[in-house]
């Protein structure tokens, strides 16, 4: 059970090359919901987003004063990062979500990673009947 909520900026900044990274800490738990990215002047400058090791976002300029933004729902838990990279050119970036203060800590996982077996879904009636 999720307690007290925040919304933050994970990460922002300008750089033609960098790598920023937010770790959550423990008791924590980080959702990404919104990214931008705006590239000034040159073609080809690049942003990666990654959450929780997980790629998420690639954005790479095709002309001067380029942005692009992302409405996203993506998880961390403690010890997990939201990172970005850049290069290439001259960038500006703003990740923000919300940071909680997490009660129940991480869920298991749907996939038994161990045997490679997936958890059953929930039985769900049918729309349609048919073959």
């Amino acid at each position: 059970m999720a307690g007290q909520v925040y919304s933050v900026r994970f990460l922002w900044g300008r750089s033609s090359s960098r790598i920023q990274t937010f770790t959550v800490e423990a008791g924590r738990r980080a959702v990404v919901r919104f990214a931008s990215v705006l590239a000034f002047a040159e073609t080809g400058a690049y942003c990666a987003l990654q959450v929780a090791e997980t790629p998420a976002v690639y954005f790479v300029s095709t002309g001067p004063n380029e942005s692009a933004f992302w409405d996203l729902r993506l998880t961390a838990y403690p010890g997990e990062t939201i990172r970005v990279v850049t290069g290439g050119g001259d960038l500006a970036w703003h990740i923000a979500g919300f940071y909680f203060a997490d009660d129940g800590g991480r869920p298991p996982d749907p996939v038994d990673t161990a045997r490679d077996i997936v958890s059953p879904m929930p039985v769900e009636p049918r729309a349609f009947s048919g073959p």
